[in-house]
């Protein structure tokens, strides 16, 4: 079967957002958006590619220093799990909701046995679930069941979770 083409305009828009965005292979996001715009017989917007890629380009720089403490294995636990909560603190006051998200998750996966991580992610979906649901379970419930599977014998989730709810959703 023949692949269906894709809507220029989308596959554009695409890529600005993919090279607005900071991530470690920005430069190779850039070639491929070069080199589709020359298959795809583009009109050259390189100064449209070029400003996405600078703005992706400073936002990778301004969170380099917090990277930095991650990659290097050799820090004591606690001093990552620090460095992982400054840098969250640093995306919340940026406000980005999925960049903060995406640490949590990354922090989790290091230290899935300290149930203040655990809370501290379950408290912050709360604050920015808004009213969002998807069908009748909303997202900070489902997280916290989770939670509490991972690390069932945190007082500090615990507290959280029977805050959270007055009902026995979390138990069993």
């Amino acid at each position: 079967l023949a692949q269906p083409t894709p809507n220029v305009t989308s596959v554009k828009k695409l890529f600005f957002r993919q090279l607005a965005v900071p991530h470690s292979s920005s430069e190779a996001t850039a070639n491929a958006a070069r080199e589709w715009m020359e298959e795809a017989k583009v009109k050259d917007t390189s100064n449209a590619y070029k400003k996405a890629l600078a703005t992706g380009t400073e936002a990778k720089k301004i969170r380099e220093p917090f990277e930095a403490q991650l990659v290097d294995k050799s820090t004591a636990p606690g001093q990552r799990l620090r460095a992982y909560k400054n840098y969250i603190d640093f995306e919340i006051s940026v406000g980005m909701p999925d960049r903060v998200a995406h640490l949590y998750e990354r922090a989790i996966l290091e230290a899935p046995y300290v149930g203040e991580l655990w809370r501290d992610y379950g408290a912050y979906l709360a604050s920015i679930e808004g009213g969002r649901s998807d069908t009748s379970v909303s997202v900070s419930e489902q997280f916290m069941r989770r939670a509490v599977r991972a690390c069932p014998s945190s007082g500090a989730l615990w507290s959280l979770v029977l805050a959270f709810s007055n009902s026995t959703a979390f138990v069993g």
